[in-house]
Parts: C-alpha cells; sequence; structure tokens
C-alpha cells in the first residue's frame, strides 16, 4: 500500500474505527484516500512541500511521508470532516427541504422523550473543527520553524575553527 493509503488507514483506525464491516471500513478507507490524494497540494501550501500524487502511487519528492507530515495531512483532513459534518447537520434546519415541523421534547404524562437539536450537534462538530484547526496552527508552525535553514550567517555565528581554535574576521568579537 502506499503512503497515501497507510495514513488513510492510519485515519480512519485512530480517529473513527467505528466500523460495522470489513467493507465499510474498506470504503470509508478509500474515501479518505481520494480526499488526501485530491488535497496533497495544501499540505504542500502549508509546510513549503512538493508532494504530489504520482501514477505508479508513490509520493514526491524522494522519500515518505515522515511522522510530521503525516501528522499535518491528518489534521487537514480532520479539520475538513468535521467541517463538513457541521454543515450536514443543519441541512434542512430551515425547513426548506420538508415541512414537516422538527420535534426536541415530546411529553406525555410521565413519559418523556428527548432528541438532539441539530444546532447543538453543529455546535460540537464546529467546535471539533476549531479545536483540529488550532492544533494543525501549531503543528505548521513547529514544522516550518524546526525545518527552517538560516538564509545568512554572520558575525559570531559565521566564526569557524581551525585546529582547535576559532578564527575572527573581525578582532572586536570577543
Amino acid at each position: 500500500m502506499n503512503d497515501i493509503g497507510n495514513l488513510a488507514t492510519s485515519i480512519w483506525d485512530n480517529e473513527f474505527g467505528d466500523e460495522t464491516g470489513a467493507l465499510h471500513r474498506t470504503s470509508e478507507i478509500s474515501s479518505i484516500s481520494g480526499w488526501l490524494s485530491a488535497n496533497v497540494g495544501q499540505l504542500n501550501n502549508y509546510i513549503y512541500t512538493s508532494f504530489s500524487g504520482a501514477s505508479d502511487g508513490q509520493m514526491y519528492p524522494v522519500g515518505k511521508f515522515q511522522l510530521e507530515e503525516q501528522n499535518i495531512f491528518s489534521q487537514i483532513y480532520l479539520s475538513h470532516y468535521y467541517k463538513k459534518q457541521s454543515r450536514n447537520a443543519l441541512r434542512g434546519i430551515d425547513g426548506s427541504l420538508n415541512n414537516d415541523i422538527d420535534w426536541i421534547r415530546l411529553q406525555e404524562g410521565d413519559s418523556l422523550i428527548v432528541r438532539s437539536n441539530k444546532t447543538d450537534v453543529s455546535k460540537i462538530y464546529r467546535d471539533l473543527g476549531k479545536e483540529s484547526d488550532e492544533k494543525l496552527k501549531n503543528l505548521v508552525y513547529y514544522y516550518n520553524l524546526y525545518q527552517s535553514k538560516p538564509r545568512q550567517v554572520a558575525g559570531r555565528d559565521g566564526d569557524f575553527e581551525i585546529s582547535g581554535k576559532y578564527s575572527r574576521s573581525f578582532p572586536y568579537y570577543r
């Protein structure tokens, strides 16, 4: 299995894993894998890389996704997923899809039936999306910070060692 397939399997097994059977698991992993393949560009934009989906199923540049890239790409997917679920929960809440009155609470005598509210469900998904966005922002920040290389070396940083002593190009640096 290629990098994207392995990542999709990891996302499904670790984040969701509520399959009702092998066929359901396979179809969900395939769906996640398709989304990841189509959105490699988002990962490239966040972390300044040049990964691309290749016809042989391998990711380029040479090498595989490292753990950091996998974690960032997973958060990109989860952020998208939670935002989509939030929109899906709100679909039809205005009554435009049907004319039925949506009930939340029914009570007759001692019997009480309470149903979850679509807006509450949507808020939960929205909060999960915000949490995922915040985690993504931090992961990208630290990835770019630790992967960056200096553009220029000047001053004392430019000192180099010759036979156990440091050579200084300017005598006033101590």
